[in-house]
This record gives C-alpha cells, structure tokens and sequence, in this order.
C-alpha cells in the first residue's frame, strides 16, 4: 500500500507540476503574444511613418518634375523666341547687304554719269578745284564779296562750277559754288 500511496502522492506531484508547467507556458505564451503583437504594432506603425514619408516624397518629386517641365517649356519658348531674333536679324543683315551692294552700285552709277556730265571741251569748263583751267591762275581771293556775321570767313575762293559733287565739296570747304 505504501507503493500506492506514494504513487498516487507522486501522480498528485506530477500532476501539479504538469498544471505549473501549463501555467508557466500560457504566461511565457501570453509574454510572447504580447511581444510579438507590440512588435507587430510598432511595426505597422513604422511602417506607415515609412509609407508617409514615401508619400511626401513622391508629392514632391512629382512637384519638381512640375517645375521641371515648365522650366523646361519656358526654357524651349525662350530659345524659339532666340531662334526668331536670329532669323529677322539674319534678314536684316541681308537686307543691309543688299543695300549697301546697292548703294555701292549707285555711287559708281553717279560718278560715271558724273563723269559723262562734264564738259571734256576746255573752252567751256571755267573753273576746276580753284583753278581757271584755261590758264591755270589761282582765282582771286574775294574778301570783299564774302557775308559778314556769324558764319563769314575772311576770304572765300568762288568757284565757277554746276557739279553737284563740287558744290557738296565746296560746302564742306566754306566755299561758294556759282
């Protein structure tokens, strides 16, 4: 009986050791399914901290990218606009070519028929650069026929020619073209 007892003493050992083991297993598994749930909770929150940021990032690099292009479009109308100017600018300078081709071949068009408007006979040509081309005297000065005032010169030569070159020549010169 003694064997009896002491098993069934031993059974109610076992036994109470067994529900102590259970009990210290539910604690220890209560402890680690808190755990794992605060874990699980810090987490989600992390990762939605993460997620925001992410977010605000993508805001503002969508915000750039915005910016970007208008830069970019702003930038391409600029250099259109430069494209533009450089083209009437081109032209004009095409244009100022052409004219200033033009105005050449006029000049040389205006000296021959200048040169053709002189008179080649001597008889008839009175006076050339101050000189009588006849007898090759200087003209005499004639102060006495020169204005007064402001814009008078003491002596003035007169020259005796109807070239419109001559009578340019000749203002230039404060010299009277008859």
């Amino acid at each position: 009986m003694r064997h009896v007892k002491e098993l069934t003493s031993y059974k109610i050992y076992c036994s109470r050791l067994c529900e102590q083991t259970y009990e210290k297993k539910l604690k220890h598994q209560e402890i680690i399914e808190d755990e794992v749930m605060e874990s699980e909770v810090k987490y989600l929150e992390d990762f939605n901290q993460q997620k925001n940021i992410i977010k605000k990032l993508h805001d503002e690099i969508k915000s750039l990218n915005d910016n970007n292009n208008e830069l970019k479009k702003q930038i391409d109308d600029h250099n259109a606009e430069l494209v533009k100017e450089k083209r009437e600018l081109e032209e004009m300078i095409e244009i100022n070519r052409n004219m200033i081709s033009t105005i050449s071949l006029l000049e040389k068009e205006s000296q021959r028929n200048n040169q053709r408007d002189i008179p080649q006979d001597r008889s008839t040509q009175k006076v050339l650069n101050g000189k009588d081309v006849n007898t090759s005297q200087e003209i005499i000065n004639k102060s006495s026929r020169a204005p007064r005032g402001k814009d008078s010169v003491e002596s003035k030569k007169i020259l005796i020619i109807g070239d419109e070159t001559a009578r340019g020549c000749a203002s230039k010169l404060k010299t009277y073209v008859i």
